[in-house]
């Protein structure tokens, strides 16, 4: 959970100091999303299968 908040707000402390992550207003509303930092490298694949059989089960 500490790793979350520090994601969004930053931390400052004994383990250093880290910067948050930048943060987006979605569309024209007051919520803000992280926006993710991705690499030319970065690897995107799906991980685990809780989507796909959810959705085998209502067939």
């Amino acid at each position: 959970m500490d790793t979350y908040f520090a994601m969004a707000r930053g931390y400052q402390g004994e383990k250093g100091d880290v910067k948050a992550l930048a943060m987006k207003k979605w569309f024209n509303t007051n919520y803000h999303y992280i926006v993710p930092e991705l690499e030319d490298d970065t690897e995107i694949r799906l991980s685990g299968r809780k989507l796909l059989s959810a959705h085998t089960r209502r067939s």
